[in-house]
């Protein structure tokens, strides 16, 4: 019994002994036809991968294509610059505190923050990008682990600050964000190439190793149709606009050739320089001339004049008659001039900026269909995208007409008059070019051509007709007028003595939380020459004037003359004689007089005085004293221009000066006028003080001094 037990028992062990054996024998074998797996059939792939170990890839920036003016000029280009990166995996846990410490002080960074990048465990990690020579040599010679220095590209505008918003500019990874830079990313961005090295397990690169270089690939680089010389000419006039006592909150100046749709300049203010981008508020970066768009008024008439004459509903002799206001429906529609123009032909109509007329000029338009000059709008473009190769245009806003049952004539009637829509100034001069180019409506160019990496032209744009709008003996028509505009009409400051210069002044309330406002203007001219073929049209908008005058005919067209007085003597464009100087060659252009006051006086002592000053007059109303002049005293005019007087009782001469306290300057100034006073002010914001004070009873043709301080307090002087 006992032995059987025991028989059992060896039997167990035997198993059990035998079992491991097996168990043993098994992973033996597996271990041993691993190895050979591995010395045998995996050997080549396994050293392979170990020399992969050893490499290192680092990346090498692709240059963007370099972006030239018209006449080769460079207005943006890549330069070489180092970067610094790290291989986490290389640097030993212990040393790295030391290397932080090292790269924190040589970089002017946080230590823990570099400290967190050592130590993160990845292949590869961006220190600091795009640093000077100095601090990439000072890299360098410390010999730190694991870190390293390539070669990146950073982008230059060599002229900082010009033309800004055509160009835009790139984020830190070359990627273009704003401006051309953005819109033409795709093609000015290159294909990065890399450079791959044999390193130990110090981090330190192998001697004598062999190294692969993949040459990257630069971009495609572009030719604008903008002149750096002409983009001057406008950011200059801009620049003394901005700083002088017009203080708008903005200004846009574009020059366009219209026979070809190309931006010969496109400047906007306040501005910013690319290379520092980050320095100033986004707000700045903004390309008002594509983006915002806003009431034209007055200067969009071209467009009321061209569907007239177009249509045949008007003559040059036509006589029209204003009485200072037209009624349409029950809304009573203004002319901007106190004093109504009375019987006038349609040249003058143009001259005078008459609204009142227009209104009766766009009724004929419409008489036979409502909706004939919004289809004129249409045809010039506005409410819809022109294809400008820039980021963030808008279409404006253009009610549709032709979705409408029934079309509301007031809405019309503004519309004849450059209100109840809105453009943008790249909108604006495309549709006015269509005007006098012969009348075929452009896409306006930026792009002129695209370069390939070694110079050679891959593409070219060329002008692109959209379609025509009008005939080119209506635009011939068109260029006339304008031309009549200029010589006598609100646009004579934008005359350039030796050329036929054409244009329309507009001044236009801004559209404000639902209603017009009353101290927010935007003051604009629009001019082109020389008007027998037109070569260039410049457009000058000036946002919310910060000083009286805010009307486009003076503030607007003396920045506008300057520009293409320069723009057409350096395009070589020869002087010519106007229509009016073409009647005797030694006639020598009327000289300008500012308009003395006659309030108060008598008509003959009105007259009298008028006429020693060079002006004519003609005389309203009736009585025995001068109670209003149009235009305003102290308002600049040609010599031989009329002045209206209206007569009124002597006892309307007196006036109770009104409180001036706590009122902007632009009311003041209106309200000034109204009242037949000589306003002189000093500062700017609101009203503190007034000499005469409140109350005195004063003549019509006084003087009235009012001082104003801005926000802060801090009074400042203007000329007045």
């Amino acid at each position: 019994m006992e032995q059987n037990k025991n028989s059992r028992v060896s039997l167990r062990l035997r198993k059990r002994t035998t079992l491991i054996f097996l168990l043993f024998s098994l992973l033996f074998f597996a271990v041993f036809f691993r190895l050979f797996y591995l010395q045998v059939f995996a050997a080549d792939d396994l050293a392979e991968k170990g020399k992969d170990q050893q490499m290192r890839e680092v990346p090498v920036e692709a240059g963007r294509g370099t972006i030239y003016d018209r006449n080769g000029n460079i207005l943006a280009v890549s330069v070489s610059v180092d970067s610094i990166y790290a291989s986490p995996t290389e640097i030993d846990s212990e040393e790295a505190p030391d290397i932080a410490a090292t790269l924190s002080e040589i970089l002017g960074l946080d230590k823990e923050t570099v400290l967190g990048k050592l130590t993160s465990g990845r292949a590869f990690e961006w220190i600091k990008r795009k640093v000077d020579e100095e601090t990439a040599f000072q890299v360098k010679n410390a010999g730190l682990t694991g870190i390293g220095l390539t070669t990146e590209t950073k982008r230059n505008y060599p002229n900082d600050i010009l033309a800004c918003h055509a160009l835009g500019f790139v984020g830190i990874d070359n990627q273009g964000l704003e401006g051309l830079e953005a819109m033409e990313d795709t093609t000015l961005t290159g294909e990065d190439g890399y450079i791959l090295a044999q390193y130990d397990s110090h981090g330190q690169e192998i001697a004598g190793s062999n190294q692969t270089y993949v040459e990257p690939t630069a971009g495609s680089s572009l030719v604008l149709t903008i002149d750096e010389n002409i983009q001057y000419f406008c950011e200059r006039e801009l620049d003394a606009l901005m700083s002088g006592s017009v203080n708008p909150k903005g200004a846009t100046a574009i020059v366009m050739d219209p026979d070809t749709g190309e931006i010969l300049a496109l400047a906007v203010r306040p501005g910013y320089d690319p290379n520092h981008y980050g320095d100033y508020e986004a707000a700045l970066w903004r390309n008002t001339a594509v983006s915002d768009f806003y009431e034209p008024g007055s200067v969009a008439k071209i467009m009321t004049i061209s569907a007239a004459l177009e249509e045949g509903v008007v003559d040059e002799d036509d006589r029209f008659y204003d009485p200072g206001y037209i009624m349409v429906g029950k809304v009573k529609i203004r002319c901007w001039s106190r004093t109504p123009h009375g019987s006038e032909t349609f040249v003058e109509v143009a001259q005078n900026s008459c609204n009142p007329a227009f209104v009766q000029v766009g009724q004929r338009i419409d008489a036979s269909d409502s909706r004939t000059f919004y289809r004129y709008l249409k045809s010039f473009g506005i409410g819809q995208l022109t294809g400008i190769s820039l980021p963030g245009e808008s279409a404006g806003s253009l009610q549709k007409l032709d979705e409408v049952e029934e079309v509301n004539a007031v809405d019309v009637a503004n519309m004849y008059i450059g209100q109840g829509y809105g453009l943008t100034a790249i909108q604006l001069i495309s549709a006015v070019s269509a005007a006098v180019n012969g009348g075929i409506l452009r896409e306006p160019q930026l792009v002129k051509s695209v370069l390939d990496s070694d110079g050679n032209i891959m593409e070219e744009t060329g002008s692109k007709e959209v379609r025509r709008v009008i005939s080119e003996k209506t635009s011939e028509r068109v260029c006339n007028i304008l031309e009549n505009v200029v010589a006598n009409g609100t646009g004579n400051k934008a005359y350039i003595e030796g050329y036929r210069v054409g244009g329309k002044t507009g001044t236009a309330q801004k559209f404000v939380n639902g209603t017009y406002s009353s101290s927010k203007y935007v003051a604009s001219f629009i001019g082109a020459a020389p008007m027998d073929d037109p070569e260039i049209v410049c457009l000058v908008v000036i946002d919310e004037p910060g000083s009286y005058p805010i009307y486009g005919g003076t503030i607007a067209a003396p920045v506008c003359k300057r520009i293409m007085e320069d723009t057409l003597v350096y395009l070589g464009v020869e002087p010519q004689v106007s229509e009016a100087d073409e009647k005797g060659e030694d006639e020598e252009k009327p000289e300008t007089v500012m308009v003395p006051s006659v309030t108060g006086l008598s008509a003959e002592e009105a007259a009298s005085l008028l006429e020693e000053a060079n002006l004519k007059t003609r005389v309203t109303g009736s009585g025995d004293k001068v109670v209003a002049q149009t235009p305003a005293v102290l308002e600049e005019v040609t010599e031989g221009s009329t002045v209206v007087i209206t007569l009124g009782s002597s006892k309307e001469t007196s006036v109770i000066l009104p409180d001036f306290t706590g009122k902007r300057l632009l009311e003041a100034g209106l309200i000034a006028d109204a009242l037949g006073l000589v306003f002189v002010y000093e500062g700017s914001g609101e009203a503190v003080s007034q000499d005469p004070a409140a109350g005195s009873a004063v003549q019509r043709g006084d003087v009235v001094t009012v001082t104003f301080k801005n926000k802060t307090g801090e009074e400042v002087t203007l000329s007045p």
